[in-house]
């Protein structure tokens, strides 16, 4: 379980703690950075522990949801019995609140219990799908049921429900993709491995591209800024990535996995001697 912990929060804190302190710290000496109108708070912006205040990264809240799967998740190492009442319980009482009028205040439970925690039992859902094979048609024919499906909602409005429906559906279909014998082309497996640094970097890039573009011409049509404002910010978590969090994230891992294995070989019985 230590192991467990380990890795998740080398991948987790390593490649956030560099954009949150920074921004936190440019927040604090320049408050004007920031238009939206929320308290930042240094304890959830540094350790992104649940609070009623904001991470100075403002998407960063989705962060908190994903550490306490994470540690919820962790009852399986203890045992099985365990792992299905600790996610019963926890699926018992979103659904319970999703039936009372008022929200409480606390921000630990605003977390714990947000109807949003319920696309993690769609994603062990979907990683629980039987495996099956596919035909060539039939895969196409379901990702443009799936993609259609994706546009007609998106355009009309619909709740964000059915739309991680459509997106698990597209999941399970892209897991069979090997079936196909269909390699993936290297850069789309570059820009998976890259997905969270872009995650990180692409709000305050965007925000920052956004203040220079006027600055070089005020010409800017809206759908070719919005392309230029997107392929930059994209560019920029790459480079986030290929700089910082792929070194960083191999040498923490080396350390923790190095740590570990001493740890199990210190609990070593060397064989009795004659």
């Amino acid at each position: 379980m230590g192991e467990y912990f380990s890795h998740r929060l080398v991948r987790i804190y390593v490649p956030y703690l560099p954009v949150g302190v920074a921004l936190y710290s440019a927040y604090q000496l320049l408050p004007e950075l920031s238009a939206a109108d929320r308290e930042i708070g240094l304890l959830t912006s540094f350790t992104l522990l649940p609070t009623v205040e904001a991470t100075s990264l403002s998407i960063a809240w989705t962060l908190k949801h994903e550490l306490l799967f994470y540690l919820l998740f962790a009852s399986i190492f203890i045992s099985r019995t365990l792992f299905i009442c600790v996610m019963g319980s926890w699926l018992l009482a979103i659904l319970f609140l999703l039936q009372l009028p008022d929200v409480p205040d606390s921000g630990f439970l605003q977390v714990l219990l947000n109807p949003l925690n319920l696309w993690f039992y769609v994603g062990m859902a979907v990683f629980l799908c039987p495996q099956f094979r596919l035909s060539r048609i039939v895969y196409w024919a379901g990702f443009l049921v799936l993609a259609t499906a994706l546009y007609v909602l998106v355009i009309n409005g619909f709740s964000r429900i059915y739309i991680g429906l459509v997106f698990a559906a597209m999941i399970v279909l892209f897991t069979r993709v090997e079936n196909l014998e269909m390699p993936a082309p290297r850069l789309l497996l570059y820009l998976g491995a890259a997905s969270y640094s872009v995650y990180l970097v692409h709000n305050p890039a965007q925000s920052v591209i956004a203040q220079i573009l006027p600055m070089l011409s005020e010409n800017w049509s809206p759908i070719f800024a919005f392309w230029v404002i997107s392929g930059a910010s994209l560019v920029v978590g790459i480079i986030y990535f290929a700089l910082y969090e792929k070194h960083a994230i191999s040498w923490f891992k080396a350390k923790t996995t190095e740590q570990f294995c001493n740890r199990v070989k210190s609990f070593e019985v060397e064989p009795a001697r004659d």
